[in-house]
């Protein structure tokens, strides 16, 4: 053991340690930038998918109108009115009666409303409506971006032998 403890004297260290004497040396000398190794580095198959990620982004996102996102307006498309419609029902005709689930009237001769379908996303938007106080639509237009974002989150932690397999 060599320290202070012994009566060895200490190790020399590996590299040499300015003194007060001597100024400490200053590498001028250009070093080669590493960006350039990483520009090299970069296949022309990962440009061309970074080029057609970033315009397909653009092109949606000009699409959709962003400034439009935040409007007083209902959505729509697809199944989107259904998504709307089951929120306001369960706010307005099962939780006064303290139920999570019945028979809504609507459409045809009727059906059992949340049933077959999950009730905690429609309650979870009625607790977002409810505490704000806000408009009707705005969480169930969070809802919808949540859940989208989950999916995609999702499929990105999940790499079970399974899934890899059910994908091929």
């Amino acid at each position: 053991m060599v320290g202070a403890m012994t009566d060895q004297p200490p190790l020399e260290p590996d590299i040499a340690v300015p003194t007060h004497d001597e100024p400490a040396a200053i590498d001028l000398e250009p070093k080669p930038q590493r960006w350039r190794a990483w520009a090299r580095s970069i296949a022309p198959q990962q440009v061309a998918t970074f080029v057609l990620v970033a315009v397909s982004t653009v092109f949606v996102a000009w699409n959709v109108q962003p400034d439009l996102w935040l409007d007083n307006t209902t959505p729509t498309g697809g199944d989107m009115g259904a998504h709307v419609w089951s929120p306001a029902y369960l706010r307005d005709v099962l939780l006064p009666e303290f139920r999570l689930t019945g028979w809504s009237p609507d459409w045809y001769a009727g059906f059992p409303a949340f049933t077959f379908y999950m009730v905690i996303p429609s309650l979870l938007i009625v607790m977002v409506n409810v505490g704000l106080g806000g408009p009707f639509w705005v969480p169930v237009v969070a809802a919808g971006a949540l859940g989208t974002s989950l999916v995609l989150v999702r499929d990105r932690i999940d790499t079970t032998p399974a899934r890899d397999a059910a994908l091929r």
